[in-house]
This record gives structure tokens, C-alpha cells and sequence, in this order.
């Protein structure tokens, strides 16, 4: 309230897994300078409302990270958007994804009880989006299903999590330490849940077997046990689990430390291609296709519904073959959408008279 014309409402997704604490640090340092805290459509903040009047405590609002966009209503961050954008001043959306309403179709008839995405929920979003002036989104599929839908201006600036892309490539040796984040949460693609972690589990084994040192690293508390009892069946000493999973410095340090990666959640590889640790995509929902497809990097994915050991099998061999190709790969494409997403934060806080901070990425291990 000592100034609320450098104050600004992040509406995000929730703070219980890495990714999204990866996402709202970035998006939060991108905008130093201004006053950035998270908010939602909360009782307290309809009490404050009513009281003096939201704009007094934040001039802008922004929507920064996450699979978020076409969420249906109940969720509660279309309704968060609409409250915010009404009572302040829409400033943009930052690397936001786009939720794929075909997948949304597909689980609910698997299963009634999940959530659809209707057309007037679509509507009502396409609508919020159109009061902001800066709109860019994660990846390539999120940018064409918003056009699809009726919305052109969006732009392509990259995951916000690359914001942490390091800055050098720095040689290697040839190891057999792998990470490997396995995860057993909904949804998947199709009924894919339950043999794709079979798969998993099973290739684990296999790479014990061969000699790799293998680091299970889960991505929020709900993965822990899975991971645990996978380590305990295996029963060796080379299988252990990090802990640190919700701390995103340790847990890029922790990857940049292996030498191969093998990731379920999208922000387990995000983080490989950050520190750029070859990294294969085991893709779980479209997310994760279109991140590996804007990094140019899809060769490296295979769908839970596509997913066979033996072709799982083979292509860890293939990346620990020749791990440059890869690594060159993201690096290049880390730095590339880096740019983009600094660009971006640059017009868009140009537009207000504003400039970033100097400091900058506080997750570097420097």
C-alpha cells in the first residue's frame, strides 16, 4: 500500500511441487524491480476488496506459469483471473501453458467424475486473455490451441524455468550416474497410468543390473513413497532417493551432477535441459510433448501409451552412446527461449516505465 504503482498480483498455480515453485521464483525474479506476491480469489482478499478497494494494494496483475489456461471453473484459476483482472491492471502473461481441451475430452470419458473443459469455459478465457496487452505462452501446441480457439496474439517465449538455463557447456566425462524421476500421479495419456510405471519400474532393474548409479528424484511429496518403494524392491546400494525434490537449486545441482536423466514430470526435464544434462521425456500428458517439440528435442520423448522397455531400453543406450548430440541440443535451445523470455520481460516492463534489476537467476550455484 506505500506503492501500489510498482505492485503487482501473480496469479500461479499451486506451490506444492517443483515445477511450480520453479515457475513462480523465475517469473518473480524476471520481474525484480516491482513488488511481485502472490494472489488468488481468496475470503480475504474479497474482505480487502470490499474494504479499500483492491487497486490500492496492487496496480497490475499478471498470470505467470503453470498449465493453467482453459482450466474449467471449480479449479478456481479462471475465476481468480477474472476477479484480479477486474480490480487491477492487466499486464501480461508470462510463459503461462495452455491446457489441450481434446485431452481433457479423452480423461473425462474415461472417467465422468473428472473435470471437462466446456466451450463457455474456453470463451470466458480467450475473453480474460484479451484484456492483458502481453501475452506469451510456454510452448508451440499452447500458441496454436489458443488460436484455434479464437485468440492470435499469443507469443512463444519458453518455459519460464529456463530463465535458469546456465550460461556454459561445460565438458564431461563419460559416467553411468542417470537420474530419474518417476511419477504414478493422474492423469495420463489414455489408461497408460499403471503399465507405464511397470515399465519404468522394470527398466530400473535393468539399468542396476548394467551398473548405473541410479538417483530417484521425485518432484513433490506424493512421488516420495513410489520412489522409496522402488529403491527398497531393487535393494541396492547404488539406487537412492533425493529428498530435496522442493528446493529447485539442489535439485538442478543434483541433476547437473548425473549423466543421463529419465523424467515423467515436465519440470524434472526442464531442469536436465537447464544444466543440460541429456535428458529423455518419459511424456505423460501433452505438455510434455509440446515442450520437447518447442525444443526441438522430440526425438527424445516416448508416450506412457507408447511406452515399451525395450525401446525404452534402447534409447537410454542410444543418448549414453553419444551425449553431445543432445546436450549441444538444449543448451543452444535453453539460451535461445532464455532470450525470448527476457525479451519479452523487457517490453513488457518498458511499457510501464520500468527496468529489471541487475541481479538476476539467484538459483545459479554461484
Amino acid at each position: 500500500m506505500r506503492d501500489p504503482s510498482r505492485s503487482v498480483a501473480h496469479i500461479r498455480g499451486k506451490q506444492d511441487n517443483l515445477g511450480d515453485i520453479m515457475v513462480k521464483d523465475a517469473v518473480e525474479e524476471m520481474l525484480g524491480g516491482l513488488r511481485v506476491q502472490t494472489c488468488a480469489r481468496t475470503r480475504k482478499v474479497e474482505v480487502l476488496d470490499s474494504l479499500i478497494g483492491l487497486r490500492r494494494v496492487f496496480k497490475y496483475c499478471v498470470l505467470g506459469g503453470g498449465t493453467l489456461i482453459f482450466a474449467p471453473r471449480g479449479i478456481g484459476w479462471l475465476e481468480s483471473l477474472e476477479y484480479l483482472a477486474a480490480r487491477t491492471t492487466p499486464l501480461c502473461v508470462l510463459g503461462t501453458g495452455v491446457i489441450d481441451p481434446s485431452f481433457f475430452r479423452e480423461q473425462h470419458e474415461l472417467d465422468s467424475e473428472r473435470s471437462t473443459i466446456d466451450n463457455g469455459c474456453v470463451e470466458d478465457w480467450v475473453r480474460c486473455l484479451q484484456r492483458f496487452p502481453h501475452v506469451a505462452v510456454r510452448g508451440v501446441d499452447s500458441q496454436r490451441i489458443l488460436r484455434e480457439h479464437g485468440f492470435a496474439d499469443a507469443e512463444v517465449s519458453g518455459d519460464p524455468a529456463l530463465f535458469y538455463s546456465r550460461d556454459e557447456l561445460p565438458p564431461r566425462s563419460p559416467g553411468r550416474r542417470m537420474g530419474f524421476n518417476i511419477s504414478h500421479l493422474p492423469p495420463f495419456w489414455g489408461s497408460s497410468l499403471v503399465p507405464s510405471v511397470k515399465v519404468m519400474t522394470s527398466a530400473l532393474h535393468l539399468l542396476e543390473r548394467e551398473g548405473w548409479t541410479i538417483t530417484l528424484m521425485p518432484t513433490q511429496p506424493e512421488e516420495e513413497p513410489l520412489a522409496h518403494g522402488i529403491a527398497s524392491e531393487i535393494g541396492s546400494s547404488r539406487v537412492s532417493v533425493f529428498r530435496r525434490y522442493l528446493e529447485p537449486r539442489q535439485f538442478l545441482d543434483e541433476v547437473a551432477a548425473q549423466d543421463l536423466f529419465v523424467g515423467v514430470k515436465l519440470h524434472s526435464v526442464i531442469a536436465a535441459c537447464c544444466v543440460c544434462t541429456p535428458a529423455i521425456m518419459i511424456g505423460y500428458q501433452p505438455k510434455c510433448t509440446e515442450f520437447m517439440r518447442t525444443m526441438g528435442l522430440e526425438r527424445y520423448l516416448i508416450r506412457t501409451d507408447a511406452l515399451k522397455i525395450d525401446e525404452l531400453m534402447a534409447l537410454i543406450e542410444d543418448v549414453s552412446t553419444d551425449p553431445e548430440l543432445i546436450r549441444r541440443k538444449q543448451f543452444e535451445q535453453a539460451q535461445y527461449y532464455r532470450a525470448r523470455l527476457l525479451d519479452f520481460r523487457d517490453r513488457v516492463l518498458a511499457s510501464i516505465g520500468a527496468a529489471p534489476l541487475p541481479r538476476e537467476r539467484t538459483l545459479d550455484p554461484s
